[in-house]
């Protein structure tokens, strides 16, 4: 008979599209990851899958299964973590992905507060520049703009910024200072080599200009550098730039058009019970946040 055990391999086959990958995260062999799936195939008396030596595909019926079944774990892990709300503080793993500079400027300066209140958290943060998938690198939760869409995730906006066009001071002298969207085109344009389109500008619904940049750097606070060292005109988040606008380091431009606000949120896995770690942590971090920065 079949057991929870093969429902969970099964899951994990789907999601990873691959039986190797499944072994290789369930500890098992590649025979008996197989082998699971087979023994629920003939327990059913139906193919949940078709297979090839590429790619796997789920049958009509095998999907409804899979979407099924997530629902049936989903339930159990919300049973189970009705125990973890029953304990005193908060303990365990608690895996964390943010923005570079939300995390300098709003997690990281928080952390010892945490640790005072909740010793027993170990807390694995990641500070970087890119679009995670959080089912899928099992991130408990996520600060940020966006992430990879995944199903049922929680997405809830903790506060909101805007972008900043700027320069240098010492850029400005040298090149002039734009008065208008359309004056950007004679300008350096220092843009992330994230963004798309990363040759496009927009000052309202129908009010954009094409420029190709001139510098395509990965991540903001080189593109923040780049042009405090006179290198060109920048458009980043507002609180990357605002203590450099504040101290003359940079100038804003175009102050006339600005940008719509942008929603920062908090993303994390749909639990009916959410554990105390993920939310004693994004209470501790959001408490105080401003409404717009």
């Amino acid at each position: 008979m079949y057991t929870f055990t093969h429902i969970k391999t099964f899951i994990r086959v789907v999601e990873l599209n691959n039986f190797s990958a499944a072994a290789r995260e369930l500890n098992l062999t590649v025979a008996a990851v197989s082998k699971h799936v087979s023994q629920l195939e003939n327990e059913l008396n139906v193919q949940l899958m078709t297979r090839t030596t590429r790619k796997i595909k789920l049958t009509e019926v095998g999907h409804q299964y899979y979407l099924q079944c997530k629902n049936i774990l989903r339930a159990i892990h919300d049973a189970e973590a009705i125990i973890t709300q029953t304990q005193e503080a908060p303990t365990g793993q608690l895996k964390v992905k943010s923005e570079r500079y939300f995390a300098e400027r709003f997690i990281i300066p928080k952390l010892s507060g945490y640790y005072q209140l909740y010793p027993d958290v170990q807390i694995e943060l990641e500070s970087a520049e890119r679009v995670p998938n959080l089912i899928d690198e099992k991130f408990d939760i996520v600060f940020g703009r966006s992430i990879q869409q995944s199903e049922n995730i929680v997405q809830k906006t903790i506060t909101t910024t805007h972008f900043t066009i700027c320069a240098s001071p010492g850029y400005l002298q040298k090149y002039g200072t734009p008065t208008a969207p359309r004056d950007l085109v004679n300008h350096k344009y220092l843009s992330h080599a994230h963004r798309i389109p990363n040759d496009q500008l927009s000052f309202g619904k129908n009010d954009h200009i094409y420029i190709h940049p001139h510098l395509l750097i990965n991540d903001s606070d080189a593109l923040l550098h780049c042009a405090l060292h006179d290198m060109g005109f920048i458009k980043l988040q507002n609180y990357v730039v605002a203590e450099a606008i504040r101290n003359g380091q940079l100038v804003e431009l175009l102050t006339n058009y600005k940008s719509p606000a942008i929603p920062i949120s908090v993303f994390y896995q749909p639990a009916t019970y959410l554990q105390t770690k993920v939310k004693t942590f994004i209470e501790y971090i959001c408490d105080g946040l401003p409404e717009t920065m």
